[in-house]
């Protein structure tokens, strides 16, 4: 496999996104190639690191709740300082960029049922010293998400492009 992923491994990793359960059998049938070829990317894409399979946990049940906050800054020391607590906190899970409407950080966190505040209280700390000028605690629970996946019927690996 070449440096570069080519147009028909991308296929593949589009429909790995598209449906992680799908058999040998169904990846082919969607990126239209033969098992064994898929078979074979599969492994090479393995050995390259180029994709892994992580589980969806179900965190209520293993005590934890989820704690979003979308954190504004006004500058790059900040977002990197934000970075280093979110690398450092035990009960981080994901954290991103964000540039735009608001420039800053999105933080997640999966902390132990009840300690909601304590993340609240980190936040607001770290807005009385100035690493943050303004902060937003997203809704979680049972409000309205709606999930989104590149579609492979949209993916051109020949030309490597989307057609919408």
């Amino acid at each position: 496999m070449p440096e570069e992923l080519s147009g028909e491994y991308l296929s593949l990793l589009i429909a790995i996104q598209e449906d992680p359960f799908s058999t040998i059998d169904e990846l082919a049938r969607k990126t239209g190639t033969s098992k064994p070829t898929v078979a074979k990317r599969l492994r090479d894409l393995q050995e390259k690191k180029m994709f892994r399979v992580k589980p969806l946990l179900n965190y209520y049940n293993l005590g934890q709740e989820a704690v979003d906050i979308l954190l504004e800054t006004d500058s790059l020391e900040k977002i990197k300082r934000l970075e280093d607590i979110a690398t450092k906190h035990p009960y981080t899970t994901y954290r991103a960029r964000c540039y735009g409407w608001v420039n800053g950080l999105l933080m997640q966190f999966r902390t132990p049922i009840g300690t909601r505040p304590y993340i609240e209280e980190l936040v607001k700390k770290l807005q009385e010293e100035g690493t943050v000028s303004s902060f937003e605690v997203l809704p979680s629970g049972s409000g309205f998400s709606e999930r989104t996946s590149m579609k492979l019927s949209g993916w051109n690996p020949v030309s490597m492009s989307w057609e919408f």
